[in-house]
This record gives C-alpha cells, structure tokens and sequence, in this order.
C-alpha cells in the first residue's frame, strides 16, 4: 500500500502540471478539448502527454474564458452553473433530466451569453449506477470535459475506484480542461491537487476554490484513502487561500463538497465556513444532497450558499450582473429542475433563453447508447459458481428469513468488518444460481443502485429494527428484514412484541441494551427506509451493493469450484 501511495503521487505531481499544459495545447491526441467532436461522434480521451522541458507546472493556471463579450455600458451579464452529488446518473433514464439535455442547454446559453458561463461541479459524481461504475467513472469524467465543465471538486465517493483509478480519472478531466480543484487534500503536507483555478471573463476575473469533505477520511473504504489528510486546519487554510486569491481575482467561488451535515473534529458545514471565513462571494455546495430553492444565508454571513439536491434532478444557475467597474449589482439564482426541462415552455428562465420544448444533444445520447450497449456485454461476465439455487422469490424474502439474504448481508458485513448486516427483503428481485452466474445476474438480482453503508446501532435498536421488520407479518412487506443474525421471532404474537431473541452469526446472544454493535446495511435503511430509524451514526460508505457481492462471490465461489 505505501508503494500505491508513492505511485499515486508522482502520478498526481504529473497531473497537476498537466494544468497549465492544457491550457497551452500540450496535450496532443484526437479529442482532449472541450465541445469537440470527432466524426460526429463523441470519443474516449486517448491521452497522449507532451511536457516541454522546464516549463512551470503553474497548477493555478488562470484560463481566459472570453474577452471583449461586453455589454454595450461595459458592463457583463456572467452565469454561474452547477451540479452536485449526480452519482453517475447520466441518463435520463435513471431518474434525472440526464446529460443529453445538460449539454444542449450549456451549448444554448453560452450562444446567448456570448459565452460568459462557468460551469461547476460539487463532487460525488463519478460513481452510482452500474453505466457509471462498470467503466470506473472515466465515461462521466469524458462527458464533463465535453460539456466543458470548468472546474470540479471531489467528493468523498470520487474515491470508491481506488486512488490508482482516481488518478486516472484526474487525468482524462485535466486533458478536457476540466480541472480538478480542492484545497484540503494532502500527502505528506502537500497538497496534491491546486486548490483553486482563475477565470478570466474580458477583464472580470473569477477564483473558483475547491474543497471536500473532511469525512472522506473516514466514509470512504480506508485502503482507498490511507495516508491523505482531508482536514487538517481546514478553516485556517482555506482562509489564507481565500485571501490569496483575493489579490487575484474579483470575485470568490468556494465549490465545496461539504453539505449541512456537520462533520469531522471541528462539526464543519458550509455554512460555518462562510461564517467563520471571510471573503467568499459564493459557496457552491454539494455531499448533503440538500435540494435549496433559494440561496441560504447563515446568520450574519452574507455569503449565499447553493446546492441542487441530488441525482441531476435539478440544475443551479446564478446570473450575476456586473458594472463596468466591476461591482456585482443584481445576483439572480434559478433552480432549473427536470420537469422544467421536459416542458420548457412552463419556465420563465428557459423560455427567456428561447427554450420551448425538450432539448437533447444527440452526440451525448449516442455516447451513452454505445456505452450501454458495451455494458451489456459486462453483463455476460462470468463471476461465480454456485452450488444451490439462491431463492429470491417475493414470497420468500419479503416473509421469511433465506439463504439469499444471509449470503448478501454476509457479503455486505465482510466487506465493511461488520459484526452483522441487514437489507430490507424489497431489495431483492430475482433468483440467484445454481450454477455460473454472471455480472447480468447478480444485477438482476440486486437491481438498485444503493450503497453499503457501515452503521452503529445499540442492542435495543436491533431489536427495534427487527420488529419494525416483522410488523406487517404475514403480509408480504418490501421492509421484511433480511439478515445474518440468529433471529427467533414468533409471529403469532402482537407485532412489536415478536422477536423473542437474537444473536449474532457466530452465536453470540445480542441483549436489549445500550452496547453498540457495528451493522452493515445500505444507505436507503441507513436514511429511514422502510421504517428503520434505529441506526446510528455512519462509521463509512462502500461502494454499490452488488459491486461487494460480485467481489464476495469470485471469492467464495470460484468459478473453478
């Protein structure tokens, strides 16, 4: 592991010099500027790197975005737009109004505003769905430098591919110009990304600093994050950039993956950062998946936080206008959301920017469909082989305790070190084995793009947990807990009265108390789900459900056995 981190690093150092070089062309190969396309279709970036012999790496490279796109008065009409916490949801059939349409509408705007638009990232981005995570976030990484994402923070989940693969991921945004910014990750006291990139837009320059989450050295998979700091003198540090970037620029960007969530030593959120920082202009946020129909401001400060919920759903835009002498008179926030985007002509916003009906950039549409179609055949993957069927059928896991789902809550418990774990009987769909089962099976069996989710509950709580899972007996019900644990229950009793006792799966008995027990379940239980409002705090996040089960399957089911 600490030959990884060596590795990475001189991986990063190179990465962070990239900066300044793709700013000036260094880069050769077919496709690694932004909005371009080769034979009318979108291609992977293949990098090929040229570095010029004593060149200053400059990672804080400024990038000059327009000039001479003014009013008439001198004064400039700037749009700031931004996404936060997507997890991989490229498509619009995953929920959100999809890239096809983000990309036609970047395009539209920057037409009609002489191209004074900066387009922003919050972080959590790269991975969630099986489009995303089966192709390690370099299609989405690909996608934002051709929509011509400016600058992009990373959040906690940018780590679930590993660091190896996150470097690589740096990479490929650098070559489209996506630049990759945050202030408070280091190895070995060094950063080892540039904590913030200037903007220049005919003369009004624009700093855009990047921050994540302190919590991504704990949330995220621990062999994935061992030797990076993510917090040391957090608020100190980005005070001094802040002022750094004060004599360079004339208005202050922090793009922060943070949230509303107060997290590490010192409970920071982003809205204690604005208090306790001065000099930000605009705090564009993301990791809480907080959904803000207007800016939020923190007691005194007068700093506007932004952030646009979660899984594209919505698109935030600012519209600031600027005098001649550069002096931000009227400061305009839209949340554009997805129902908006399907029928235009119900937005004002849109409408003035001469959107009437669904917009779509077909290019977008075609990368996604040729990814698609590439992940069908990942699909066919042979993983494992099974010696019995794994019954899944909705009779049995949303009624009765199976071997599908002490085999899953196994796996998920492995994975995180978990004393026991529990998923909620909805999430399976299909039988698994007997037999090679493929990557296609184990998704058709696990076919919700939910994380694992490492948790604290007391032994009271499971109890409660076990008998919100057992209240709706007989009836079938999606919240039927399955699990790894040694229940007894008798259902003939009154529900809430019906877990007689529990143990754990090696056998030891769990007693109605305040000891704490580390669980393994999946963030939609974690949040609530189904009734389940007795687990504590998160301990960390793991990759998708059936990511672990196809690891713990190729180990225990060798496809040779």
């Amino acid at each position: 592991m600490k030959k990884l981190i060596r590795s990475i690093a001189v991986f990063l150092t190179v990465a962070i010099m990239l900066v300044s070089c793709a700013s000036n062309k260094d880069i050769t190969g077919t496709t690694v500027n932004n909005l371009r396309i080769l034979n009318n279709t979108i291609q992977d970036t293949d990098i090929v790197v040229n570095l010029k012999e004593g060149r200053n790496p400059a990672p804080y490279a400024d990038k000059i975005k327009t000039t001479g796109a003014l009013n008439e008065d001198g004064s400039l009409d700037l749009y700031i737009v931004h996404t936060n916490d997507v997890h991989g949801r490229m498509d619009s059939k995953d929920g959100g109004l999809g890239y096809p349409t983000l990309s036609a509408f970047l395009q539209i705007l920057r037409q009609k505003a002489n191209g004074n638009v900066l387009t922003l990232e919050a972080g959590d981005v790269t991975h969630g769905t099986n489009l995303a995570n089966f192709f390690y976030g370099e299609n989405v990484v690909n996608l934002l430098g051709y929509m011509g994402y400016d600058a992009v923070t990373l959040g906690n989940h940018e780590f679930n591919y590993g660091l190896k693969q996150l470097n690589t991921n740096l990479i490929i945004e650098i070559a489209r110009d996506a630049v990759p910014v945050s202030n408070n990750i280091k190895l070995g006291g060094k950063r080892i990304l540039p904590p913030y990139r200037i903007f220049d837009f005919s003369g009004y320059r624009v700093a855009v600093i990047g921050l994540t989450t302190p919590s991504t050295s704990t949330q995220a998979n621990p062999k994935y994050v061992e030797g990076l700091d993510f917090e040391t003198n957090l608020v100190y540090e980005l005070e001094q950039t802040v002022n750094e970037v004060r004599n360079k620029a004339d208005y202050v960007i922090v793009l922060g993956h943070i949230g509303f969530d107060p997290v590490g030593k010192d409970n920071i959120t982003s809205a204690t950062l604005c208090r306790d920082v001065k000099g930000i202009d605009l705090f564009v946020d993301g990791h809480s998946h907080t959904r803000l129909t207007s800016p939020y401001y923190d007691g005194s400060s007068t700093t506007p936080i932004v952030q646009t919920g979660d899984y594209l759903n919505a698109v935030g835009v600012e519209k600031l206008h600027i005098s001649a002498d550069k002096k931000v008179e009227t400061f305009d926030y839209y949340l554009v959301t997805k129902e908006e985007f399907e029928d235009p002509a119900t937005s004002s916003f849109l409408s003035s920017l001469g959107i009437l009906s669904k917009i779509e950039d077909q290019a977008v549409t075609d990368y996604i469909a040729s990814k698609k179609a590439t992940l069908e055949e990942v699909y066919k993957k042979e993983v494992a082989n099974l010696p019995v069927k794994y019954d899944g059928a909705r009779a049995i896991v949303r009624a009765e305790q199976c071997d599908l789902g002490n085999m899953v809550t196994t796996a998920l418990a492995t994975a995180v070190e978990a004393d026991f774990g529990i998923l909620n009987g909805g999430s399976f769909r299909a039988d698994l084995g007997p037999g090679v089962v493929t990557v296609g099976d184990i998704n058709n069996t696990l076919p919700f793009n939910n994380y694992v989710v490492l948790s604290s509950i007391s032994g009271a709580g499971i109890y409660e947990a076990l008998e919100n899972g057992y209240k709706s007996y007989p009836d079938l019900a999606g919240g039927f807990p399955q699990t790894n644990l040694i229940v007894t229950a008798d259902t003939s009793l009154e529900p809430g009265s019906r877990i007689i006792s529990v143990a754990l799966p090696d056998g030891t008995e769990i007693a109605k108390d305040d000891t704490e027990y580390k669980v393994a379940t999946n963030d939609f239980m974690v949040a609530g789900g189904d009734g389940y409002t007795q687990f504590g705090k998160i301990i960390r996040y793991e990759r998708q459900v059936n990511e672990v089960v196809i690891d713990y399957l190729k180990e225990n089911y060798p496809l040779n056995n």
